[in-house]
């Protein structure tokens, strides 16, 4: 990645010796990034000529880097190179062009010019940022964490629902990643008397949720547990007491791998993505259903994500089970169904 700017000459009048004008220069400019560097000169005849060096404009910026971001077939360029100004900047993407015509320091260059050799790699935008926005929250991510995606939302709207009903909660959150659901349902909800437990069997994505929660105040509301599914909860005696389980579990299978974008597909990590190797889709989704049986109490709430067409499977394996009294799939703005909610009868036929 190459950032054009053009640079400026100045020409002055060369006499014998230096002239006065460069006298005492060098040591008042040396040090300002976008003006004039006197390290290069060039005697010519008459003249002694003198180069400043390049200077970059935001809009010059913005636009290089979507035509960039485009040569390099990354979706949204223009949308991707804002958010990558505005974050080295420290600026919303309003100031841009408010501030359009101001110049980037050598130091911005050089960062810009990094993280668009990565991008050109498809390494994900969030991971670059270190950030990524959901709920209208904003999310420390890494390469430990799934980057949260608009279409969980819905689950976290449907949660949100449900939480308004009673004025005491108890949540468990499955596979919790970045603690983007648990920390939204924590954040958002009108209910401040809630308890959560959520889990993940990453280490490092255990991390990066508690640093989440910990920025948007909520870690004493949020227990956070190693382990894997339910494992994580087995010190706690939560059996027939959960009013409220969420999870967004891995459901992609091995032969769906090659569908997806190439950032996540190279990046994010494989466990927070696949299902075991030969493995159908809903693997994890069958395991929840039938161990969030123990855990439910009557009339709780399970409400997952689901991949696109596991619905009718789901369908199926709810409704042969015999334990949940309303099956409901809600479809994102896809028309996908995206979310299956469950209410617990506490009749099981396990």
């Amino acid at each position: 990645m190459v950032l054009r700017a053009s640079n400026t000459i100045n020409v002055i009048p060369a006499k014998a010796g230096i002239h006065p004008v460069l006298k005492g220069l060098d040591s008042r400019l040396r040090g300002n990034d976008n003006r004039v560097c006197l390290a290069h000169f060039v005697r010519r005849s008459k003249y002694l000529v003198f180069k400043t060096k390049p200077q970059l404009t935001i809009t010059s910026a913005l636009n290089q880097t979507q035509h960039f971001l485009n040569k390099s077939q990354i979706p949204d360029a223009r949308l991707e190179a804002e958010l990558l100004l505005s974050h080295l900047l420290k600026s919303d993407r309003t100031n841009l062009y408010r501030n359009a015509s101001e110049f980037l320091s050598s130091r911005t260059k050089n960062l810009l010019k990094t993280m668009l050799e990565k991008r050109a790699r498809h390494y994900p935008l969030a991971y670059l940022t270190g950030r990524k926005e959901f709920m209208g929250l904003c999310f420390l991510v890494n390469q430990h964490v799934l980057v949260p995606r608009p279409e969980t939302e819905l689950l976290v709207e449907t949660a949100l629902e449900l939480l308004q009903k009673q004025k005491k909660y108890l949540l468990l959150d499955i596979g919790t990643g970045s603690g983007n659901i648990a920390i939204s349902l924590a954040r958002l909800s009108p209910n401040k008397k809630l308890k959560i437990f959520a889990s993940d069997i990453s280490a490092g994505a255990l991390k990066v949720a508690r640093t989440n929660a910990c920025f948007h105040k909520v870690s004493r509301l949020i227990k956070f547990c190693r382990g894997n599914l339910f494992r994580a909860f087995n010190r706690f005696n939560l059996h027939e007491k959960v009013d409220l389980i969420v999870s967004n579990p891995p459901y992609i299978s091995n032969r769906e791998r090659k569908n997806l974008p190439l950032d996540v597909r190279k990046y994010e990590p494989p466990a927070a993505l696949y299902v075991p190797t030969g493995s159908r889709g809903t693997f994890f989704h069958k395991q929840i259903i039938t161990e969030s049986t123990r855990y439910l109490k009557p009339g709780g709430y399970l409400v997952m994500e689901i991949g696109i067409g596991q619905a009718p499977e789901l369908k199926e394996f709810l409704e042969k089970i015999g334990y949940f009294d309303m099956i409901i799939f809600l479809s994102d703005y896809n028309s996908i169904p995206r979310v299956v909610v469950t209410r617990c009868s506490g009749n099981s036929e396990l």
